[in-house]
């Protein structure tokens, strides 16, 4: 049982023989491709006449009712034993005998039927639910009314919150899943995505808080997307770019449809934008410190249907060409087909590859003061050294040459903290017949590429709860370079094992630049490259609105005339001060999961391991590594209590006996840790 959410018209126009037969046998009539989603969440898009019938038309095709519809194993128990069980209006699917379908094993609910065009197989959606998970409603019951989620307002625009308006029922917002509930009993199936094992949930939205993030095209705090082999995406974007999409249409659809379930802005397509089907061309720098250009075309556009038809509110969907990933790819950049980009990063990259072939240049006069704009521009020379200084201390030291200037970064010891300061040489004199007194040659958007800040090694990736641990055991300092990793949910962590830079961290520039005051422009700016690594550019952002462009380059023109000034990079931190972030890190570590838990404890035991790196750790990491061993415990025992009273359907399911396992496994080594953290804790008193 289902309900049709959309109805799309196909019209079969004659053919010219048709039309000078004049035959009404030739007259085709029209037809419709239906999407229907089922109580549990799945749905099947594109379906025909044929496939679909309702209620009425299946009692008058065979004389008698459908089977009942059940929403759980549970529900379907009750249907048995109580006589006259209520029926959901709504449409009845008929799948066709694929070969698909054929395979599947339906049990004793799948009817053998015939109909008017063909033999077919009635699909009951009770066999297509997931019994491995709880319900919305089963989440509306079990939730704790007591964790940060669970206090949270409901949202008032996913699909839970718009049914329990429209039909007066109890389900879980989808944004606030209750945090104490084991994810993999909680997740729900993604609509939009090919599978319905694709699936999601809304994680704390504060365990990324301590970590620096790029800009993201949907907002969307504490999402966590599951892929059917097991990689976890805390983007839309991220996920979308791991989708093996058949078409365009189909991929604008996911988006529009996973973000009416989850409640954020309604977005539609807008096939008729202007960089529609346009060529564009995106330059960076590799890890390495070559040039990479990469060309493609945009093929989708979505604008949000709640706001102003500005360029802001307009997301693009691009797609590279597979000859140059593949040359890429040799190079070591592994990027992904079609993404999900920005307004400002599609006109930039549209106007750049104008520029770049000098041909057909529409985009360029279509642009105007409001139109936002970035381009990336990759130095023409590169120079990375360690400069040795009066004091004996050693410092990288960064000169790139782009547009005709000499930009040097150099790292300096100010009043006890390191800083970057940038001064600017003109290679090339001013014309005589020049007017004014200096010439900026980077047009608005324009952005200098000075390098990659982080992957550097293979090694700087590790789980997004191993580095909320070691962020706070060594007192939040790793936490001042890492930046959080989308995909595989994770963070870019460039410290060693006591959270020092690393040997190839220290011989960069970029680690040495200071975070922004709130009332400052930064001039260093953080940017994800199509391969999904963290850039650092140099200048201002053009965001569609000129009077704030010209309020920043009031503090960046200076460095064209000659003077020094300090780089700083926008801070993107949550926390408003140690204290905060010392309380927040307790209170996430609450709502870990089991395998946020499992990953924990492997880092501490590779960080007290008897062959560790480090042999005598500090007082201090001691006793907090303690106090976090104590309250992952806590954890641990509260999920394996939860364990055995969250069964979906009633019954006890391989989800949870696998994770009353790894809880069983996890709780015996976290004792362990307990014990070898004490008696060093006792040593010490």
């Amino acid at each position: 049982w289902g309900h049709i959410i959309t109805m799309t018209k196909i019209q079969n126009d004659r053919n010219a023989g048709d039309e000078n037969e004049g035959s009404d046998k030739n007259i085709h009539r029209d037809e419709f491709l239906y999407t229907v989603i089922f109580e549990d969440g799945d749905v099947r898009e594109k379906l025909t006449n044929k496939q679909i019938i309702t209620e009425v038309e299946y009692i008058k095709v065979f004389n008698k009712k459908p089977p009942s519809p059940h929403s759980s194993r549970r529900a379907s128990k009750r249907a048995r034993t109580v006589e006259g069980q209520k029926r959901l209006s709504g449409p009845w699917l008929i799948a066709p005998l694929t070969d698909d379908n054929l395979n599947r094993n339906y049990g004793d609910d799948a009817n053998e039927i015939s109909f008017p065009n063909g033999t077919a197989s009635v699909v009951n959606t009770e066999l297509f639910q997931n019994t491995n998970t709880l319900s919305l409603q089963e989440l509306n019951e079990v939730k704790c009314y007591d964790c940060v989620l669970c206090q949270m307002p409901d949202c008032g625009r996913c699909h839970s919150c718009r049914q329990n308006e429209q039909e007066r029922s109890r389900r879980c917002c989808v944004r606030k899943m209750c945090c104490k509930i084991p994810t993999k009993l909680k997740s729900q199936p993604a609509l939009g995505f090919p599978d319905k094992n694709w699936r999601f949930v809304f994680d704390h939205p504060l365990k990324t808080m301590n970590l620096r993030s790029t800009t993201r095209s949907f907002s969307l705090p504490g999402l966590r997307i599951t892929s059917p082999d097991g990689r976890q995406f805390l983007s839309l974007e991220t996920a979308f770019a791991s989708v093996p999409h058949a078409c365009i249409p189909d991929a604008i659809s996911l988006v529009t449809r996973f973000l009416s379930q989850v409640g954020s802005l309604r977005y539609v397509s807008f096939t008729g934008h202007f960089l529609v089907d346009k060529k564009f061309c995106v330059d960076f720098t590799s890890s390495s410190g070559r040039s990479i250009t990469l060309y493609g075309a945009i093929v989708g556009c979505m604008r949000s249907g709640e706001m102003k038809k500005n360029e802001e509110n307009h997301v693009f969907i691009i797609q590279y060409n597979n000859d140059v990933l593949e040359i890429a790819r040799s190079m070591g950049i592994e990027a992904r087909a079609i993404q999900i980009v920005s307004a400002e990063f599609a006109w930039g990259s549209v106007i750049a590859f104008e520029r770049k072939t000098n041909c057909n240049r529409k985009a360029i006069v279509k642009i105007d003061q409001s139109t936002p704009c970035e381009t990336w521009i990759v130095p023409d020379i590169r120079i990375d050294e360690v400069v040795l200084q009066t004091d004996g201390t050693k410092v990288p030291q960064l000169t790139i040459v782009a547009r005709g200037y000499k930009f040097l970064l150099r790292a300096k010891l100010v009043a006890g903290r390191y800083g970057v300061f940038i001064t600017c040489t003109q290679l090339q004199e001013m014309s005589l017949d020049s007017d004014s007194e200096e010439e900026i040659y980077f047009k608005p958007g324009e952005l200098v590429d000075i390098g990659v800040f982080s992957p550097r090694r293979d090694d700087d990736t590790m789980p997004l709860a191993s580095f909320i641990l070691k962020n706070y055991i060594h007192s939040f300092k790793c936490g001042r370079w890492a930046f959080l990793r989308d995909e595989d949910c994770g963070a870019y962590d460039i410290t060693d094992k006591n959270a020092e830079l690393h040997s190839e961290a220290c011989t960069q520039i970029y680690p040495y630049i200071r975070k922004c005051e709130l009332e400052d422009f930064p001039l260093i700016h953080a940017r994800l490259d199509p391969s999904g690594k963290v850039h650092y550019l140099l200048g201002i952002p053009y965001r569609g609105c000129w009077e704030e462009f010209e309020s920043a380059m009031h503090s960046f023109a200076p460095l064209f005339s000659g003077a020094e000034l300090e780089t700083t990079v926008a801070n993107g931190f949550n926390f408003t001060n140690r204290r905060h972030a010392e309380k927040s890190t307790m209170g996430i570590i609450k709502t870990f999961q089991v395998e946020d838990i499992i990953a924990c404890i492997k880092h501490l035991n590779e960080m007290f391991a008897e062959n560790s790196e480090v042999q005598e750790w500090s007082q201090d990491i001691i006793f907090r590594s303690y106090k976090v061993v104590r309250r992952l415990k806590e954890r641990a025992v509260e999920m394996a209590d939860l364990m055995k009273t969250l069964r979906p359907g009633g019954e006890r399911t391989d989800i949870n006996m696998s994770g009353a396992n790894d809880l069983a496994d996890a709780l015996n080594d976290l004792r362990r840790l307990e014990e070898q953290l004490q008696k060093k804790k006792d040593s010490i008193s």
